[in-house]
């Protein structure tokens, strides 16, 4: 995945260097006295930061720019790379083993092992359920669905629904997933799950999340969503990225619309548990937790 991101962007770079190659040639001289200027007077930390709590701002804190600007990248991201072979856009989940397996994949499923190990994790709910067969289960930010309809495919719920903030993920998933039974997609707002035409009167066992609720704009709103979708006994389950100082927040909205905590795990390294995540600690924004959640 990361090759071929590389090379569309080199070839963006190529095909669009007639407009940017000469501009740079003429603004050389000046681009490199204010990089010495900003070096010698030490404003380029002062500058660092300002830039570091712009973007945070923008993709982390604000509401409505936070979810616009997280819309148009994924957007954006189903005409870049269209390929059928990329179906999770979520970080993995290893055992601390040499080959790092939890689950037994087919050929098909083992390009993307560790993120659907991430998704199994998440949406097992440690074993909370004895059969999957009557269940209904809803994945709210379900990006280009392979995530969801593994779980689908391999516990075979009664239904599965899957909602996300971009059309364009959205139309993607219908298209590739739109023939299997029991298993739909549609356009929506996580902060306004009743509004989602294809939920409504759905009553889920299992509400899962991952790795999207950090481009909400109201993150309470969301888990108040939930809260109303749930089943009496239904079980919500999340993984996703939150810095130590948000987790108070983070925690106090799960409690506020009736969430049980029934076990949260922070994913670090544990020799107790002998998991880890399968991901570039460099990516992450700040700790990577893990909350099971029970009505």
């Amino acid at each position: 995945m990361f090759c071929s991101v590389g090379l569309s962007f080199l070839g963006l770079v190529v095909l669009t260097s007639f407009l940017w190659a000469p501009l740079l040639i003429l603004n050389l001289p000046f681009i490199l006295l204010g990089l010495l200027v900003l070096r010698v007077t030490g404003l380029s930390h002062r500058l660092l930061l300002v830039y570091y709590a712009i973007y945070d701002f923008m993709f982390y804190r604000s509401e409505f720019l936070r979810k616009t600007l997280w819309q148009v990248m994924y957007d954006l991201m189903v005409y870049l790379y269209p390929q059928c072979k990329w179906r999770c856009m979520n970080y993995g989940y290893a055992s601390l083993t040499p080959d790092g397996k939890t689950l037994d994949l087919s050929l098909v499923d083992e390009y993307e092992r560790f993120p659907l190990q991430m998704y199994m994790t998440a949406a097992s709910c440690q074993g909370a359920f004895t059969s999957w067969a009557d269940k209904t289960v809803v994945e709210v930010g379900s990006g280009r669905g392979g995530g969801l309809e593994y779980i689908h495919r391999t516990m075979k719920p009664s239904s599965s629904y899957g909602v996300d903030y971009s059309d364009n993920q959205v139309e993607f998933c219908k298209q590739s997933y739109g023939e299997i039974e029991g298993l739909a997609y549609a356009q929506g707002d996580s902060e306004k799950l009743d509004q989602v035409k294809m939920l409504e009167g759905v009553k889920a066992d299992l509400i899962f999340n991952v790795e999207s609720s950090h481009c909400y704009g109201n993150f309470d709103a969301f888990v108040a969503q939930v809260s109303k979708m749930l089943k009496q006994g239904g079980q919500f389950s999340m993984t996703d990225f939150r810095a130590d100082t948000d987790l108070p927040a983070f925690e106090t909205s799960l409690l506020s619309h009736g969430m049980v905590p029934v076990m949260s795990n922070p994913l670090e390294t544990s020799e107790e548990d002998g998991h880890h995540p399968q991901c570039d600690p460099g990516l992450e924004a700040g700790r990577a937790a893990e909350d099971l959640s029970d009505r």
